[in-house]
């Protein structure tokens, strides 16, 4: 499953093709980095880059894209979580090799008591939004470069 993350990484921030990652979940300060991931199972994640990922994105069958962004309160992996979640959804599409569930992760904290939980997670969904606006640019820009009819109407995505 193709991801995107400002979720800290317990190997640094610095990016690099290929290099397997996992997620410092003790770190919930939102990075001013995105990393364009694949999962392969169950804590078991790869750093793609943006390179990657749009080539995977393009090579698969997928028309549209969803892209997930998920509450408060959420984690990358366990009993309905994010990336249960998204399998979830991904499943309960008709004609779901038309589309791709892609999560974007944003992170979040355990605090005791909701109401904490709720307005720390805030802060953090809030210092997000300018780095998964940066990725929303991103796939504009891949799709406007995609290719094009003759009368000038896109295709696919």
């Amino acid at each position: 499953m193709l991801f995107i993350t400002n979720r800290n990484f317990k190997e640094g921030k610095k990016s690099v093709a290929g290099r397997k990652v996992s997620f410092d979940m003790k770190d919930n300060e939102p990075s001013i980095s995105v990393f364009f991931c694949e999962r392969d199972g169950k804590d078991k994640y790869v750093e793609l880059m943006s390179k990657g990922f749009f080539q995977k994105l393009k090579g698969s069958k997928c028309k549209q894209i969803l892209l997930y962004i998920h509450g408060f309160n959420n984690f990358p992996e366990g009993k309905n979580q994010i990336f249960e979640r998204a399998a979830t959804m991904q499943k309960m599409i008709p004609a779901r090799d038309n589309v791709i569930v892609i999560p974007m992760i944003w992170p979040c904290d355990n605090d005791i008591g909701i109401i904490l939980d709720y307005w720390d997670d805030q802060k953090s969904a809030e210092a997000s939004s300018a780095g998964f606006a940066r990725i929303l640019g991103l796939f504009l820009k891949w799709r406007d470069k995609q290719d094009r009819c003759r009368n000038g109407t896109r295709v696919g995505f």
